[in-house]
């Protein structure tokens, strides 16, 4: 199990330059890869992306990646165009000879658009992109590791939740056992303080009360809720596979089941039981929500 969060940097280089990779993420429903190149890597964005996606299944990705040239030959170089300039010498000179006293400041030409370029190295792309990948892949590792160092801390806090929504559906249960009872009981004071006769074996009673219990009956609830807390509990234990999705799947299952249950529910203890298993499992939810 792997926490949505982490931090992660990488580095790789050759005898010309160094690239280094920092990977930040944040929680998010799916994947979505921000990633920023500088010009000489730009290139390289599809092939980074993909090694990224194959490695990382939700989150907000963050990857910045630099490029640390130490070598002449890929540091770039300044171009002039002196065609360029050699024109715009022969045009101020003619205007000075027309309008005399005219200022002239010759360093401003070289900051005109078009004078001066920056020529971006010509640079191996297959060697670029070996380095590329390589700083990426440290990157990944150490990004997996506080992934998977926060994911073993969610784990264990998601197992001592899952045990008390445990405890406290097996509570339910046992309320809901006495359920029919209590609700014969109860029924039977009502028609006392009405002042109604009704003889023991009165057809209409029975029919009244099995009505009262068949719509208390929360079994069927208490079962599924029970599959659910048992799937739920096979996913925390997973170790590889990305459980995220699926676990607030199952949240979402166990918050409709619980709600059913409560709305079905007249016993008041078992009422305040349901209401501390929702409290308990919105807590779950917030959990889940950090899980790849």
């Amino acid at each position: 199990m792997q926490s949505m969060t982490g931090f992660g940097t990488g580095k790789a280089r050759t005898e010309a330059f160094e690239i280094s990779v920092e990977i930040t993420a944040v929680n998010h429903k799916s994947r979505d890869i921000r990633i920023t190149l500088p010009p000489p890597l730009q290139s390289l964005e599809p092939d980074l992306v993909r090694m990224i996606s194959q490695e990382i299944h939700r989150g907000t990705l963050n990857v910045t990646v630099a490029f640390h040239p130490f070598a002449a030959e890929v540091k770039g170089r300044l171009s002039v165009d002196t065609d360029l300039l050699d024109a715009l010498c022969k045009q101020v000179s003619s205007l000075t000879d027309k309008f005399a006293g005219i200022s002239v400041d010759a360093g401003k030409w070289l900051a005109l658009p078009g004078v001066v370029t920056f020529v971006e190295p010509e640079l191996d792309r297959e060697i670029l992109l070996n380095c590329a990948l390589q700083a990426v892949a440290h990157a990944l590792e150490a990004f997996k590791a506080e992934r998977l160092r926060e994911g073993l801390e969610l784990q264990n806090d998601l197992r001592t939740r899952h045990n008390l929504l445990i405890s406290l559906r097996d509570k339910m249960a046992r309320k809901a056992t006495d359920a029919p009872h209590e609700l014969t009981r109860r029924f039977n004071e009502r028609i006392e303080k009405l002042g109604l006769e009704f003889g023991p074996d009165d057809e209409r009673i029975a029919r009244e009360v099995a009505l009262l219990v068949q719509k208390a009956d929360v079994n069927e609830e208490l079962v599924r809720i029970q599959a659910h807390l048992t799937e739920f509990d096979a996913l925390i234990n997973e170790t590889d596979a990305p459980v995220g999705r699926k676990l607030q799947f199952l949240c979402q299952e166990l918050h409709r089941e619980i709600n059913t249950l409560g709305s079905k529910t007249s016993e008041p203890e078992l009422s305040l039981l349901s209401l501390d298993f929702k409290t308990e499992l919105d807590r779950l939810r917030e959990q889940v929500l950090n899980i790849e």
